[in-house]
């Protein structure tokens, strides 16, 4: 997807992958009428910013290693980083107590 952005779009199947990213929008805006989710929050800006927090460790592993000192690659690393990206978007889309 970085190769894409860098080329100026998508390159092949817009259609199915489009459908694909909006049927999970569909789901947060489901979570956001149900009260599931932050209602302050817009479901499509909120499924981009969970797909990037997820995907940006893999995408720049030397910039993790640099601002963790934690090793790319390592298994009980990965599991840490995968812990920390579900925890950090489970209180990124709460909804917030009044």
């Amino acid at each position: 997807m970085q190769w894409e952005g860098l080329q100026g779009g998508p390159a092949a199947d817009i259609v199915g992958r489009t459908t694909h990213y909006r049927e999970k929008v569909a789901r947060f805006a489901a979570a956001h009428r149900d009260g599931l989710l932050d209602r302050g929050l817009d479901p499509g800006h909120l499924v981009f910013a969970t797909i990037a927090l997820a995907a940006w460790w893999q995408t720049v592993p030397q910039l993790a290693e640099m601002i963790t000192n934690a090793p790319t690659g390592d298994t009980k690393e990965s599991a840490r980083r995968r812990e920390f990206v579900v925890e950090a978007a489970r209180r990124l889309a709460a909804p917030r107590s009044r």
